[in-house]
């Protein structure tokens, strides 16, 4: 085979060279896709098939732009594109349309009209307030897997809580597996007021809790609204 029929192998036609660029940014786009819908929390199978949805739409919706105008522009994916896209937080100004939702009540599906929150960190807000006993701020909720500080900040106009509704462990009563459950008590500081109920009786004061433990004042500060004495 000469020269000239290796050139035609070679030879590509301003469109041909389209789709092969096309092509590149779609294998080169895929890994980079997956690393950001884990960390923007985004990890079910069918968000993940939705994104790329709209990746490859969006890709090929350029590529049929550049083709009938003649623009020979290259094909390019912007982080402008994706943001815009599918972004899951910004700090636009909140909706006036959407209703405020008390989070000690709310089902997760009802915490899905939140902007922010869909199936998945609904479910883990409630399985989250059923383990504290309810929240007794809305700040709380950033303690909440997925929930990261911007998405926080947009989340926070839209709730409120009730601290009626709190669930408060006896803390002379309750069995070493229900306080261990709490996420604010790890096994270490429930042997040690187990340990105390032993060797000292009932507690007098919710505080004794530090004597007994040994928790920084800070960690005090966030239990206290969960217990009580009888």
């Amino acid at each position: 085979m000469d020269f000239l029929a290796y050139k035609d192998w070679l030879y590509f036609s301003k469109g041909q060279r389209q789709g092969i660029r096309l092509l590149i940014m779609l294998i080169l786009m895929t890994p980079l896709a997956g690393n950001f819908i884990r960390h923007t929390g985004y990890g079910s199978y069918n968000d993940q098939e939705k994104f790329m949805a709209e990746v490859r739409q969006f890709m090929l919706e350029k590529h049929y732009k550049n083709e009938t105008s003649g623009n020979d522009e290259d094909i390019g994916f912007s982080p402008g594109d994706t943001v815009t896209s599918i972004s899951i937080a910004d700090t636009s100004t909140p909706d006036a349309n959407t209703p405020t939702i008390n989070i000690n009540k709310a089902d997760s599906l009802e915490l899905q009209a939140i902007r922010g929150i869909g199936s998945v960190l609904g479910s883990r807000v409630v399985r989250y307030r059923e383990l504290l006993g309810g929240f007794y701020c809305t700040s709380q909720l950033g303690e909440v897997y997925g929930i990261d500080s911007l998405r926080l900040q947009n989340i926070l106009p839209y709730v409120i809580t009730d601290t009626l509704t709190i669930r408060k462990i006896n803390i002379n009563t309750a069995r070493f597996g229900d306080l261990l459950r709490h996420p604010y008590l790890s096994r270490d500081q429930v042997a040690a007021i187990t340990t105390w109920r032993e060797n000292q009786g009932v507690f007098i004061h919710t505080s004794q809790i530090l004597e007994a433990t040994g928790m920084d004042t800070s960690d005090w500060e966030k239990l206290r609204p969960y217990l009580r004495l009888e």
